[in-house]
């Protein structure tokens, strides 16, 4: 038990004589598999896909059976709608000296390569290629096509990651010259960034040959925007609704961050705003449920749904006291609930921290809406809140406080 009980840390470090960040990385990597895959799965089987992690070396490429093999294991895996999730076998590739690939960015060109694929998209943390490094407080344009003879003048390389933007264009445009039809560098944050590349929004940066970047140049009138299709301008009611619910998710991200900040001096000073900011605007708020109130009586609504939609002057009265309460209670985040000595220098804390953005759905009850946001203000987390249409324009009339 005390064994299985010790931390990865420790059984790295001990009888080695070494510390855990001089621990093998082949060990790190082999470690870290099994729950990288772990997260995507649990991603993709939320929208019932199935994934499956194929991995690589240097020598494997070199051998056209083992090539042959994997292209085959790909596209049978594509044809039963699996995702392959590629990665290089770290635990056994050994060093080389010219190597095929160094990082992810010059793996996924080789994979598209052997498939013969017409696009590539590579995520980056920016919004394309600058035709300049990005300096504070000097405006840059992304540029729309790029090829070997564009001019790009790359900043430093980040700390994370292998390969740095000079080694995505250097890898975006092998894959061109080798065949793949086109690559797309685009920021990995930009909401719906795949479904808008393949509806043909000129997003990112286009990295395409020289012969093909010019068959684009004739076709495009000058004052029609690049990759962007007339047939697919407009987008479906599906795909404006996603799209709708994605940037408010984002937005809700951002808040939760902003509030995250604030000192719970700060956000009880919030809380106390919203009390008296709700009896201050009673006579909107009451105008608005008087209108649901009589719209549910022309939809002939029960008359215990009806006492649900009522929000009388007492009722909002009680509801600003209890936000008041909630302001005057011990700041929920920050408490050490739980400790725990691990090893030597290592220590497990559970501490109170904010969920980060809350959904919550509820019935034809205006009153829910202060409530639960006086209790996601108090936390620290954003709040998207979805009501019943029968309380429409009081929940408008609260939000709006």
């Amino acid at each position: 038990q005390s064994m299985l009980s010790r931390s990865l840390r420790s059984a790295l470090s001990d009888g080695m004589g070494t510390s855990a960040t001089e621990a093998s990385p082949t060990a790190r990597a082999a470690a870290g598999q099994g729950g990288l895959m772990g997260l995507y799965d649990t991603l993709f089987s939320q929208y019932g896909i199935s994934c499956g992690q194929v991995l690589v070396t240097e020598s494997d490429f070199a051998n056209p059976a083992r090539v042959g093999r994997m292209r085959q294991t790909l596209q049978l895996m594509l044809q039963v709608g699996a995702v392959p999730v590629i990665n290089e076998n770290d635990v056994i590739a050994l060093p080389s000296r010219r190597a095929l690939f160094t990082d992810n960015d010059s793996l996924s060109v080789l994979v598209a390569k052997e498939l013969q694929a017409e696009l590539l998209l590579l995520f980056s943390d920016v919004a394309g290629i600058y035709r300049e490094a990005p300096k504070p407080g000097k405006p840059n344009q992304v540029l729309p096509i790029c090829t070997r003879r564009t001019k790009v003048d790359f900043g430093e390389k980040s700390a994370r990651g292998r390969g740095g933007m000079s080694a995505k264009v250097e890898a975006a445009l092998t894959a061109v010259d080798q065949g793949v039809g086109a690559v797309v560098i685009l920021s990995g944050f930009e909401p719906c960034g795949l479904q808008r590349v393949l509806r043909g929004e000129a997003i990112g940066t286009l990295m395409l040959t020289e012969a093909k970047a010019a068959a684009v140049a004739a076709e495009t009138p000058p004052t029609t925007q690049v990759r962007a299709p007339a047939a697919a301008a407009v987008p479906s009611v599906g795909e404006q609704a996603l799209r709708a619910a994605t940037e408010q998710a984002m937005s809700a991200r951002k808040a939760a961050r902003q509030l995250a900040k604030l000192s719970y001096s700060q956000r009880g000073e919030l809380l106390r705003a919203l009390a008296d900011g709700l009896l201050a605007s009673y006579d909107e708020i009451a105008a608005a449920n008087e209108l649901d109130v009589a719209a549910a009586k022309e939809m002939k609504m029960s008359s215990a749904m009806r006492a649900r939609l009522l929000l009388p002057k007492k009722k909002l009265a009680a509801v600003a006291d209890g936000i008041r309460s909630i302001a005057s209670q011990p700041d929920p985040l920050g408490r050490i609930k739980r400790k725990m000595e691990l090893a030597s220098g290592l220590t497990l804390l559970q501490e109170t921290v904010p969920l980060g953005v809350l959904l919550v759905i509820f019935e034809s009850r205006p009153d829910v809406v202060p409530q639960v946001a006086a209790l996601s203000i108090a936390s620290g987390n954003g709040l998207i809140l979805k009501g019943g249409k029968e309380a429409a324009r009081t929940n408008a009339a609260l939000h709006a406080v």
